[in-house]
């Protein structure tokens, strides 16, 4: 995987596209490092580091990494904005967007959120998979409660760590099954 850069124009519109969603501090950009075996994109331990798209390559495919959503020490307009920009971004390329992993914190579990974001995803027919990111620091319970309440959403569920490397073996085949979809 590669980075390619942050500005959508310069992104071809006949490109499939997979986006990661979540809130703020779910682990989207530590998810892309595992997937990529790399560190190739930048994580912190303060919400809202990701301010922008941030578009990787793989497999033809361009994996978009979407700013957090919820808590981030930025300001309201700026998560506004953020918002407008992943909305926007679903408006126009809806037909390239073969596939949402949509990452839930299995510590925390579904918030009201997360539950907004998938009803909107689901509003736009877009293809949508639950990521549970950090399952190396659930409990069993914790772990055992969010997959209970994802159970409801109808949707496949992947359980990933990856500090672990738990479940991205999965989401790599994932990908490479969805390289040979061009479009929705």
């Amino acid at each position: 995987m590669k980075f390619k850069g942050s500005y959508v124009k310069d992104f071809p519109e006949d490109k499939p596209y997979i986006l990661l969603t979540g809130r703020s501090n779910v682990g989207k950009s530590s998810l892309i490092n595992a997937i990529a075996n790399t560190k190739i994109a930048r994580v912190s331990k303060d919400p809202g580091l990701t301010a922008t798209l941030n578009f990787y390559i793989e497999s033809d495919i361009y994996i978009v990494d979407t700013p957090g959503y919820g808590y981030a020490k930025r300001s309201k307009e700026e998560r506004n904005k953020w918002a407008k920009i992943i909305n926007d971004f679903i408006e126009y390329y809806n037909e390239n967007i073969i596939c949402v992993f949509a990452l839930i914190d299995s510590v925390v579990g579904p918030t009201e959120l997360d539950a907004i974001l998938i009803d909107y995803l689901d509003s736009k027919s877009l293809n949508t998979i639950l990521v549970l990111t950090k399952i190396d620091k659930a409990t069993q319970k914790e772990l055992s409660n969010t997959l209970n309440s994802l159970k409801a959403f109808g949707k496949d569920i992947i359980q990933t760590s990856s500090k672990d490397g738990i479940g991205i073996k999965q989401l790599k085949a994932i990908i490479k099954e969805l390289s040979h979809v061009k479009k929705r």
